[in-house]
């Protein structure tokens, strides 16, 4: 009993993360959330009991996500912005929903988690290159590998192409290139 128990609520977190990824925060649905997991709305209330409950264990399962991929991440600066720009590719939605909830409250889910899931970055990032300020440099990073799927009318605007795994190939070269321009300067 407790296994099926386990895996329903498996199923329901799965399915409220994909309604998280697909409506967002604002348009977030419980409704839908059990028809994504082909039960009724009283399943999905015995198990994560409220909206903003079924909200949090979403996110919570995608900051999971994050987390894994950072423990992947090569230490070398251009392994390691290549290897989070084809990340961020595959979570795009992950950036629409930092992007909403930046618009529309005032505190971060998950403040704490992410806190120290940012220290852990700016430390990495300390590992392979010198900065007199990691954190700025890590922001500066960010919007690299970013840019793309935080605002992809921008990157259509300027490159005027679509984002694709092509486009973002040339991109990917580009970031490899500016890189190793800098390292030259620094010599």
């Amino acid at each position: 009993m407790r296994q099926r128990s386990s895996t329903r609520r498996s199923q329901l977190i799965e399915a409220a993360r994909l309604e998280l990824e697909t409506s967002g925060f604002a348009n977030f649905s419980l409704e839908r959330v059990a028809e994504r997991a082909n039960c009724n709305k009283n399943v999905v209330y015995r198990h994560l009991r409220s909206r903003d409950e079924a909200i949090l264990t979403a996110w919570t399962s995608l900051l999971q996500d994050r987390s894994k991929i950072q423990s992947t991440q090569p230490a070398n600066l251009a392994d390691g912005l290549q290897h989070w720009l084809i990340s961020n590719q595959r979570q795009s939605t992950f950036f629409q929903l930092l992007s909403e909830e930046a618009r529309t409250l005032s505190e971060p889910i998950l403040r704490e988690e992410r806190e120290a899931y940012y220290r852990i970055q700016v430390q990495n990032l300390s590992k392979s290159i010198m900065s007199t300020n990691s954190e700025m440099t890590f922001m500066a990073l960010l919007s690299m590998v970013t840019l793309p799927f935080v605002l992809p009318q921008i990157f259509s605007l300027v490159t005027q192409k679509e984002i694709t795994p092509e486009s973002l190939a040339e991109y990917q070269i580009a970031i490899h290139e500016l890189i190793q321009n800098s390292n030259e300067s620094e010599i």
